[in-house]
């Protein structure tokens, strides 16, 4: 966003002391808007560099404003933008403070704390860190269950995550299982014919001709095609 810092200050000065604080939080808010929205449209456009930049001067502002949800969604941003560019270290840094902030303000079991626990997750699998990745997510899954349950698709995605990462170890008859489980929680919920199905089919098709059993793979592809080419 680009400042006017001249007319911000005539704006300031005329205010009478009492109002220049929510004047000065209503500023910034508008600035912090602006910033995270500009990073979104530039990360849609696959121009990570700008997105990173506008969400760090977004972050700058969320660190003065205070608001936990502002400051985590603005960190959660940062650190996708960094594994995207992989810049893993700055990717975990900024994972980690969103998770710590969330588990002081919203506390352990809050939809929150999971959802930064799935983004080291993806992180820590991306690094080759495989026991804080499995850590991570299985904590993360303990979270969901509570909260919205273990027949919600978010949870099902979160399952997906560990296969995948179950998958990269080698561990084929644990990745299945979590692959068998997720797919049935996503049929039944989004129904049998959703697009977001069939990406999880071909996936759990590549694990089956891994572990050699091809016809069963060759029938998941069907599938997944089928879903693809309605």
């Amino acid at each position: 966003m680009q400042d006017y810092p001249l007319f911000w200050l005539a704006v300031l000065v005329i205010l009478p002391l009492p109002l220049l604080w929510v004047a000065w939080r209503k500023i910034n808010f508008i600035r912090w808007e602006s910033n995270y929205q500009a990073g979104m449209k530039a990360f849609q456009r696959n121009e990570h560099a700008e997105a990173a930049r506008y969400w760090s001067a977004a972050l700058k502002i969320a660190e003065k404003l205070r608001g936990v949800h502002r400051l985590t969604k603005t960190l959660n941003e940062l650190g996708t933008v960094y594994q995207v560019q992989e810049r893993y270290d700055d990717a975990e840094h900024v994972h980690k403070l969103a998770l710590e902030i969330r588990e002081k303000f919203l506390g352990p079991d809050h939809y929150e704390v999971a959802q930064s626990l799935s983004n080291l997750g993806l992180v820590y699998t991306a690094q080759g860190k495989h026991r804080d990745a499995e850590l991570a997510y299985k904590r993360a899954l303990v979270i969901l269950e509570k909260v919205i349950g273990p027949g919600h698709p978010e949870f099902a995605f979160t399952l997906l995550n560990l296969a995948l990462l179950y998958v990269d170890q080698k561990r084929h008859s644990e990745a299945e299982g979590h692959y068998k489980r997720a797919i049935a929680i996503l049929e039944n919920a989004l129904g049998t014919g959703n697009p977001q199905l069939a990406g999880v089919l071909a996936s759990y098709a590549d694990l089956l001709r891994e572990m050699g059993r091809q016809d069963e793979a060759e029938e998941m592809a069907v599938r997944s095609n089928a879903i693809i080419n309605r």
